[in-house]
This record gives C-alpha cells, sequence and structure tokens, in this order.
C-alpha cells in the first residue's frame, strides 16, 4: 500500500508556532505519512498562519488561497495557528480546509484517524529547516501583490508612505537584528516549558488562539535539558509564550525551575537563552531572580523582558500589572551584577489615548536602560480586544512617527558586528 504523503508550511519565523509544526511533522511521520516538496501532489497538506497583527493576518488569508487554489482536489489541507480563533469570520469562504488554533492541535488525531496520538509525540527540541520550511521569498512576493490591492485598502497603508517608511526601516535595521535568536541555529536546544499565559493585556488577540497557561512537569523539562547536555548541545532557548509565567498552574515558579537546570548543568558548559520573559515576573521574583543569576553569570547569555511602554498609565490601559519604576529598579539591580548580560524587550506605541507626554516616558526608558535589542510594534486594533473598544485612537502616521523615533533612538545605542552576515542569519 502506497505510504500517504504530507506537505508543510509556515507563514512566519515563530518560534512557538514553528516548535508546533516541528512537533506534527514528527507526528506524521511517525504514523507512516511522507513528507514530500510539492504542495500539488500532496495527501496532506499543513499550513500554519499568524494574525498577531492586521498584516500578517491578511498575508495568511492571501497564503491559505493560494495552496487552496494549487492543491489536487484529493487532498486535505489543516490550517494551523492563530488566525483560526482570533478572526473567524476571516477564515469562512475556506469552506474545504480544516483550522485549528495552537490549542486545538491534538483534533489531528480524530481528523487522520491516526494510531498514534499527538499527545504521545514529545515536545522537539529542534526546529529543523528541511521539516519545517519557511519561504521568505514567497511571502515577499505576496506582500508586494498585497500593495496593489484595493481590497486591502483598509488594512494597508498607502503604497508611497509604505515604501518611504521600508526605506527608513532599512536605515534603522541595525536595532532589529538580534543574532542571538535565528529560528533555524542548528546549534540552539529548545526548551519549552509551557504554553498560553495567564495575562489579560488589554491589546492582545494572541491569547485566543494559545490559551490559558499549561505548564510541563519539571521532570520532563530536566530529563530533555540532561539529553541536550548529553548531545553536546551548549545553546538553550527557555521558551514560552511567557516564560515568567512558568509553573503558576502546578505549584511551581520560573526561578525553581532555573534553578533546577542549574543543578542538572553541574560540571556542563553550556548557556541560556530566556525569551518572552514578562516584565511582571521580573518585579515579581526579582530577590530570587537576582541571587540566581549572581550564582550564574557564567550560564545565562541574554535575557528579553518585553516592558511594552514606559508611561504607567498607559501599562494600566494594557492592563500590564506593573509600574515602569519598579521595572527599571529590577533590571539597573541585574545590570549592576551582571553588565555585561545581554537584556531585550518589546515596545508598543501608539496606544489609544497615548500622549506626547506618553510617548515621552518610553522614549525615556529606552534612553535610561541599556537595551542591546528592541522590537518597536506599532499600536493596531485586533478583534475583540479591550483596547480595540477604547476611544481616543492615534492616527496611523503619528504612530508609525512615533515607531521611527524610539527605533532611532535605540539605533544610535546598539553596536552590531557583521551586519549584512547577521541580517541574513535571520532570514
Amino acid at each position: 500500500m502506497k505510504n500517504k504523503t504530507f506537505y508543510l508550511q509556515v507563514s512566519r519565523t515563530c518560534n512557538e508556532r514553528m516548535l508546533d509544526c516541528q512537533r506534527i511533522h514528527h507526528y506524521l511521520v511517525c504514523n507512516g505519512w511522507v513528507p514530500i516538496k510539492h504542495s500539488d501532489q500532496a495527501d496532506l497538506l499543513i499550513i500554519s498562519t499568524c494574525a498577531s497583527s492586521n498584516p500578517e493576518e491578511v498575508y495568511s488569508e492571501e497564503l491559505i488561497k493560494r495552496y487552496d487554489k494549487i492543491r489536487n482536489n484529493e487532498s486535505t489541507m489543516v490550517v494551523v495557528g492563530c488566525i483560526a480563533a482570533i478572526n473567524p469570520e476571516r477564515i469562512k469562504i475556506f469552506n474545504n480546509c480544516i483550522f485549528l488554533s495552537p490549542s486545538e492541535i491534538d483534533k489531528l488525531d480524530n481528523i487522520l484517524n491516526s494510531k498514534i496520538h499527538l499527545s504521545a509525540i514529545s515536545e522537539p527540541n529542534i526546529i529543523s529547516k528541511k521539516d519545517v520550511p519557511y519561504n521568505a521569498f514567497e511571502r515577499y512576493i505576496i506582500q508586494f501583490k498585497m500593495l496593489f490591492s484595493k481590497k486591502y485598502n483598509k488594512t494597508m497603508l498607502s503604497f508611497s508612505y509604505i515604501i518611504k517608511n521600508i526605506l527608513n526601516r532599512i536605515l534603522l535595521i541595525k536595532a532589529h537584528i538580534n543574532p542571538y535568536i535565528t529560528t533555524y541555529h542548528t546549534d540552539y536546544y529548545y526548551l519549552r516549558i509551557s504554553n498560553g499565559c495567564v495575562g489579560e493585556c488589554s491589546y492582545c488577540a494572541i491569547k485566543f488562539g494559545i490559551g490559558r497557561l499549561r505548564s510541563r512537569p519539571l521532570e520532563e523539562i530536566i530529563s530533555e535539558f540532561k539529553e541536550g547536555l548529553s548531545s553536546e548541545k551548549n545553546m538553550f532557548i527557555v521558551s514560552a509564550e511567557d516564560t515568567g509565567c512558568y509553573g503558576i498552574d502546578i505549584g511551581s515558579n520560573i526561578v525553581g525551575l532555573l534553578k533546577e537546570l542549574s543543578k542538572a548543568g553541574e560540571g556542563y558548559n553550556y548557556n541560556l537563552i530566556i525569551i518572552n520573559f514578562n516584565a511582571r515576573w521580573l518585579v515579581k521574583y526579582y530577590t530570587d531572580l537576582k541571587e540566581y543569576i549572581s550564582k550564574n553569570k557564567n550560564i545565562l547569555y541574554y535575557l528579553q523582558i518585553p516592558i511594552q511602554s514606559g508611561s504607567n498609565k498607559i501599562l494600566k490601559q494594557m492592563n500590564r500589572p506593573y509600574i515602569i519604576e519598579d521595572v527599571i529598579r529590577c533590571i539597573k539591580g541585574i545590570k549592576s551584577i551582571m553588565p555585561e548580560l545581554p537584556l531585550a524587550t518589546d515596545i508598543i506605541v501608539g496606544f489609544p489615548g497615548e500622549t506626547q507626554e506618553d510617548h515621552e516616558a518610553t522614549k525615556h526608558l529606552v534612553q535610561d536602560i541599556d537595551f542591546c535589542f528592541m522590537d518597536v510594534f506599532g499600536y493596531e486594533d485586533r478583534l475583540n480586544t479591550v483596547a480595540s473598544k477604547l476611544n481616543n485612537k492615534i492616527k496611523s502616521t503619528l504612530v508609525e512617527n512615533r515607531v521611527n523615533e524610539i527605533m532611532k533612538i535605540q539605533s544610535k545605542k546598539t553596536k552590531i558586528t557583521s551586519l549584512i552576515k547577521k541580517a541574513f542569519e535571520i532570514i
């Protein structure tokens, strides 16, 4: 009997969704499916989408259309990722596709009548470019076509304005190139510690797709860590949608996990990269975290702390439960014991009601703290979020100007060698 074939494609290099897809790839292979490179010949298509922003959502729709059009009539097409949970209205036009949000991928068992269930497939520790391909060229072609489509005038800015800002961003690219995070870096070993989050950020739609926090048992994580060490891996990424909230649902916490990793790694030469460590947990666990860092300076390699704004008023409206003074105090405290630690953050500008004074507070934050890298996002309404219902929206042109202001400040502070080489590593 001929083995059934599958084709898998991701729309964006999002670590969490790519880990999902790597796991799905393993799952399909274990159930006898054979991966192929041509989507029009596959019995099954798995397309991973993103809907973290309006442009990403539009792009995902176009990607689904493309593969739905070229696949063979007998094939099954399953669309995974956040789009189904974030904007179910957008996907109603696809009658012949099956949509699964990140918290629903175990439904593949029934859809495919699998003998080996997804729950039996362990979390992946490496993202393979071969197994989980991302076609950057295809993305650029689709996005370029979108610029000229009247259908998307409401979601895309004018062509001339986009080109102007693309050129401006190119000049500021060094503030956005992060050599510490490269999805296909084969030397990196992922420790996925949880799925979902406990946050209620007013602007976030991703939470609709990922669900509530589901922490993995500490023993499983430690076991994977030891396997990585035994395989001579020395760069570990502690990964989750929000690493800082790990363990809250199982009577543990992130610092306890880090300490256990430290014990398990005694005698080995390795480093930890910690991403998506919400500033709320930095404040909550500051004393214990500072003690951990002071004892493990040779281990901690990079720490990403999304802060989002330097204005307490805006943080409150974002439903981020901390004040900026506490965050700055904690960061400076950590820097005092490990000044060489690379810190990164995420910033959102143009949140509804953001005044010039609020914007200046964020500029002050960026100037005051020595971040090595920063992602700056312009606020945009996301369907069914609390923030989308707020008044005093900021004009898109002003939002973009404020994004560029923050990027310029960070650009002056960011020092990167071999810029072009690292840019291509990211791509």
